[in-house]
């Protein structure tokens, strides 16, 4: 199966995040149109919470964020006031992370078939980059989001299905990245 366009999975993205941001966060975000960039961020300071995908097509999505605007985002998840990042910070902004990437994920299953999430990284500092191994384009949006930018990124690499065996009774399907 093909991955859509990189236009659809924008539009993906546009739209499980505005989701997130308006069921969960009770917040109007205004998307910014997407980018396609390579696969390394340039320094930058906050956080960074990333959710892998594998199945039918491989690779993850992230949500970016300064410090500020995790704090914040967090407080209103989780009811609170944050003044700086914490446990409870990370998990609020994991959680959302989990949240936009799976509304994602049901959206490409219906198009691709069965992809699992896996559990939310969480990462904070100052000056820090990250790299995506994959060597596809990644589509990045920004949102305004209460004043201060988010930026949520998506990288996918097609697989192909190698095998498929059954194991205690279930058919277990066996992916090939390509």
């Amino acid at each position: 199966m093909k991955l859509p366009p990189h236009e659809q999975l924008a539009e993906m993205v546009r739209t499980a995040t505005l989701d997130v941001c308006s069921t969960m966060l009770g917040i109007e975000a205004m998307a910014q149109p997407f980018q396609l960039t390579g696969n390394m961020t340039g320094p930058q300071d906050g956080v960074f919470a990333t959710v892998g995908m594998a199945g039918r097509c491989t690779g993850s999505g992230t949500v970016t964020m300064n410090e500020a605007l995790a704090c914040k985002l967090a407080g209103t998840f989780m009811m609170s006031e944050y003044q700086s990042v914490n446990g409870d910070v990370l998990d609020a902004i994991g959680e959302m992370a989990n949240m936009v990437v799976g509304n994602v994920k049901t959206e490409l299953e219906g198009l691709m078939g069965t992809i699992g999430l896996s559990i939310p990284t969480v990462v904070y500092g100052r000056n820090f980059r990250a790299k995506n191994l994959s060597k596809t384009q990644v589509v990045n949006i920004s949102f305004d989001c209460q004043g201060q930018e988010m930026t949520v990124s998506l990288s996918l690499n097609e697989t192909e299905l190698a095998e498929e065996k059954v194991v205690s009774g279930f058919l277990q399907p066996h992916y090939v990245a390509g």
